[in-house]
């Protein structure tokens, strides 16, 4: 039986600094599963011809990171799960040459929060930096979760108000990224960066009123360990977290997705661990004769 084959689709940036093919392919070397994970490069341009021979490559699977999860979301024949709520997928199944997609951001950030940080969402405040894939799965689940109240904040305000239908039971508001209106607001409980801003060193538009002391921030951008954003929060007493967690447990949701097995978390997180304290080397593969 010839070896599985999943991947991770998406800008090349962004595929060469991430760590998912080493959390993935340490989890199959642990439960000894002949599947192997690797990196797929793709420009925004050439997106649809990329997925649509994804099925005839031979693969099984693949996740998707920035910045393809909303246009890959209209790309797959079929989504499922909170997917078809936020029209994003980071997760893609391959059944007898269907693409199906789904999303497990959402609850991989619930089970962060909830199981390693302990932060009870039920009627908290929470403020959100980004409007895209990452951040749709974000409101849905808080909202879900019982959140009091959510602030997305985006550059596009457009954008960022057509997340108000995912946060049903939660009073929803937007503003735009470096607002000096939002000096004048109380800390959150609650901030999330769902946007790459950090990713380079580039400082975060946002106004510190948001941040206090009572404040859980968590940054998902996981390279560097510690963000300016990370940075900002722990100079206002926030607890700061990385997003490696976060990372971690939607990776796991996409295994089993896969292969229908729970993974080994603890191998996971050591295998990330490495990679982020040696030189990333990631394991690229191109899709079959691809466009880009």
């Amino acid at each position: 039986m010839a070896t599985a084959v999943v991947g991770l689709v998406g800008g090349p940036r962004q595929v060469a600094r991430s760590l998912s093919p080493a959390i993935h392919n340490a989890a199959f070397t642990a439960l000894g599963l002949d599947w192997i994970y690797v990196g797929l490069p793709v420009q925004p341009a050439n997106l649809k011809e990329s997925i649509e021979k994804m099925s005839s490559a031979g693969l099984r699977g693949f996740n998707v990171t920035m910045p393809h999860k909303v246009e890959a979301g209209r790309l797959v024949h079929r989504l499922e799960g909170d997917a078809r709520e936020i029209a994003a997928v980071n997760t893609v199944d391959i059944r007898f040459g269907e693409l199906i997609g789904s999303s497990t951001d959402g609850q991989g950030l619930l089970r962060y929060l909830e199981r390693d940080l302990g932060f009870t969402v039920a009627a908290a405040s929470v403020a959100i930096l980004g409007a895209g894939g990452a951040a749709r799965a974000t409101v849905l689940a808080l909202s879900r979760a019982g959140a009091a109240s959510i602030r997305v904040m985006a550059r596009r305000r457009e954008q960022a108000e057509e997340l108000a239908s995912l946060a049903v039971g939660s009073n929803f508001e937007v503003n735009a990224l470096g607002d000096p209106d939002l000096l004048l607001n109380a800390p959150v409980d609650l901030l999330i960066n769902a946007t790459p801003i950090g990713s380079g060193g580039d400082e975060p538009p946002i106004a510190g009123g948001l941040i206090g002391p009572g404040t859980t921030l968590v940054d998902l951008v996981y390279s560097p360990p510690v963000t300016p954003l990370m940075r900002i929060g722990e100079g206002a007493g926030a607890r700061v977290h990385g997003g490696l967690g976060m990372l971690l447990h939607q990776a796991a949701l996409s295994f089993r997705t896969w292969t229908g097995v729970e993974p080994p978390m603890e191998v996971m997180s050591a295998a990330a661990l490495g990679a982020m304290r040696g030189p990333q080397k990631p394991f690229l593969k191109r899709p079959s004769n691809p466009a880009d």
